[in-house]
């Protein structure tokens, strides 16, 4: 989803993108992401509300019902055993050993120091003290989602069923007790490896989100 920005800002938006400049001109003169400066021209002109609808959409257009079930076919039929897999591979192929690296390449770019300091940056222009501050606000967020929801409903119904706690969890997923809590609060949902595990060791027969949302 595109970050909530102001009406200033995005009179700046149309004003430079009319003038023709790029995206990455128009992100560092306002102050921020390409992926914003894009939700505010081209997928706008488009008639998308974000690019998560967009790329539903593109999704839909080659016959698959959400982008997230596009994605999990396409490290599928590479035989990558999850997205997480999938997202390291192409990180790799970009010329870095992992996604945080990738990560921290993108955020140098973009003029930071660090990827660290760019959520600091983004946190503070968003209202937020720090980051921790700006985490606890995205937590509450996630936890309203649906899909968030099901998950944490789901998690704890089974643990009661198996008369067994996040700790136990934790350890079977070989995780944080924080991370389970998290997990188990709807304040984030697991990664494509650590989902999958999640699914066996509470003994669940899905092996996807949509699986759960498609109940």
């Amino acid at each position: 989803m595109a970050s909530k920005i102001s009406n200033k800002t995005k009179q700046l938006i149309k004003k430079l993108h009319s003038e023709g400049l790029s995206n990455s001109e128009i992100a560092k003169r306002a102050d921020i992401s390409r992926t914003t400066v894009y939700s505010h021209t081209h997928l706008e002109e488009r008639g998308f509300a974000s690019p998560s609808e967009y790329k539903d959409y593109l999704a839909r257009q080659k016959g698959f019902e959400s982008d997230s079930e596009y994605q999990q076919h396409l490290y599928q039929t590479k035989d990558f055993e999850s997205h997480h897999e999938y997202r390291k591979h192409l990180a790799k192929k970009r010329g870095f050993n992992s996604i945080c690296e990738y990560r921290e390449h993108l955020a140098k770019k973009q003029g930071y120091r660090s990827h660290y300091e760019h959520r600091k940056h983004l946190a503070k222009k968003r209202g937020y003290k720090s980051i921790s501050e700006y985490q606890k606000h995205l937590a509450k967020k996630r936890q309203r989602r649906p899909i968030n929801k099901k998950l944490s409903e789901l998690i704890n119904a089974r643990l009661n069923a198996i008369g067994q706690n996040k700790v136990w969890l934790a350890e079977q997923l070989g995780i944080r007790k924080v991370t389970a809590y998290d997990y188990a609060s709807g304040k984030s949902i697991p990664n494509d490896d650590i989902l999958i595990k999640l699914f066996m060791v509470l003994r669940i027969s899905h092996t996807t989100l949509d699986d759960l949302l498609d109940e």
